[in-house]
């Protein structure tokens, strides 16, 4: 049938894997930034819009044994790759 468009199983595979990754993401920088704001001034707490390296130091100076940092490098990173794959699978 022309104009019907069947995704592959590897890029529904793709997309759940990017999802999930990027959802980690999103928690695991909010749990950090709040153990973060529990140490700093009412004036000084992070927003949630504005986070970054200076949240990746100040938490890693805070919590140096955690695992988190890594844990949101790691979901970061399988993002990345599973979007590679999904356009991959998608064009190809």
């Amino acid at each position: 049938m022309p104009g019907t468009f069947f995704a592959s199983p590897s890029s529904i595979v793709a997309a759940a894997l990017a999802a999930w990754s990027a959802l980690l993401a999103v928690v695991v920088s909010r749990v950090m930034a709040a153990r973060v704001n529990q140490h700093l001034p009412e004036s000084d707490r992070i927003a949630s819009v504005r986070r970054g390296k200076n949240l990746r130091k100040q938490f890693k100076q805070l919590y140096p044994r955690t695992k988190l940092v890594l844990l949101l490098d790691a979901s970061i990173v399988v993002f990345i790759l599973s979007i590679i794959v999904l356009v991959e699978s998608l064009l190809f």
